[in-house]
């Protein structure tokens, strides 16, 4: 009887851990709206000025507050106007609200400072108040994130910021707790094939074989078209999946 005893109150005690992993609110899912990608402006020294822009609609009721995913939409919110019936549902602090842009694969990106002077180290959560109109930014605003990256500069020789797609998740913090959104991704251009043809000349070979392994030296940068498991990451296990298909042809 004491053993069945102490298991409940272990159990019941796991159950209180488990709720309190999820105290935190979870933020309402954003949605990635739009995608801008402007020229590469090109300068005599040999430098380049690069702007594209994601415009995101963030998690918000009618009057723009921030809310958690217990909000039940717009037309419940008109709805409670018109019948004078409360409607209850969390509305998030934007001091407590942040997020992350994400590409193709579930890569998440990081802001250097080289490029962003808002940060003075790599940064990879981004604090929603950076938006404030008020602080002087750039590159942040509460609708739009302004990027020094483009999708349009490969005969510049500009590496693409990304082949297939952007997306945006939102986190929601407090007492040193996270809870987060979804991953919301725009589909920018079709999904290339990952075929693992890194050198994209028609044929998988020994020479991508070489390139998958210098990427995984990092000697070489990270192509989506290699990642044969699509989990974001080139490793040991594409450079036996590119060989697989060289053996397989042979």
């Amino acid at each position: 009887m004491k053993k069945i005893s102490l298991l409940f109150i272990m159990m019941l005690l796991c159950g209180i851990s488990v709720m309190a992993q999820n105290s935190v609110p979870r933020p309402y899912n954003p949605e990635a709206s739009d995608w801008i990608d402007s020229n590469p402006v090109a300068w005599p020294d040999g430098t380049f000025s690069l702007n594209s822009q994601f415009e995101i609609t963030w998690g918000h009721d009618i009057m723009g507050n921030l809310v958690a995913d217990d909000y039940p939409g717009f037309e419940a919110e008109v709805e409670s106007w018109e019948t004078g019936e409360p409607l209850d549902y969390t509305i998030l602090d934007e001091e407590n609200f942040s997020y992350s842009i994400y590409t193709d694969f579930d890569r998440i990106y990081t802001f250097t400072p080289d490029k962003y002077e808002e940060f003075t180290e790599p940064t990879t959560v981004v604090p929603f108040t950076l938006g404030s109109t008020n602080n002087g930014t750039s590159h942040f605003e509460y609708w739009f994130v302004h990027f020094e990256e483009t999708n349009k500069g490969e005969d510049l020789g500009i590496k693409r910021f990304f082949q297939w797609r952007i997306g945006v998740q939102t986190h929601y913090t407090v007492d040193g707790e996270t809870n987060s959104s979804d991953i919301v991704y725009l589909e920018v251009f079709p999904k290339p094939d990952i075929t693992g043809d890194l050198d994209r000349n028609g044929e998988v070979d020994v020479t991508d074989v070489n390139i998958a392994i210098n990427i995984v030296l990092n000697r070489a940068e990270y192509d989506m078209i290699g990642d044969l498991d699509e989990n974001g990451i080139i490793d040991v296990s594409d450079i036996n999946a590119i060989i697989n298909i060289i053996l397989h042809k042979n």
